[in-house]
């Protein structure tokens, strides 16, 4: 089952992956920060804090034993990504 959510997953258009994923971390561990995810324009510091909260998932989980990175580590480097993309055309399409 596991390998079937992931093959999914891998065929979703990542914009959904990423919204899913980072609504679960978010909810988990700084659900305060989830209305930042429908913000029309949030502010550099917001972009950087959701960037902080993906940094320590990947740091914490997205490594083997053998500091090689997962398939949840690869994901979060996509997200981390995406994010710095959008999170920078947010914040420059203000300034």
């Amino acid at each position: 089952m596991g390998y079937q959510s992931l093959r999914l997953e891998v065929v979703m258009p990542l914009k959904n992956v990423s919204r899913a994923v980072l609504t679960g971390i978010l909810t988990r561990v700084r659900p305060e920060l989830l209305p930042i995810l429908e913000a029309k324009e949030p502010d550099r510091s917001e972009v950087l804090e959701i960037l902080d909260v993906i940094g320590n998932e990947l740091a914490a989980f997205g490594f083997d034993a053998s500091s090689t990175p997962t398939a949840y580590g690869m994901l979060l480097e996509r997200i981390i990504d995406e994010v710095n993309r959008i999170g920078f055309e947010w914040v420059g399409a203000r300034g």
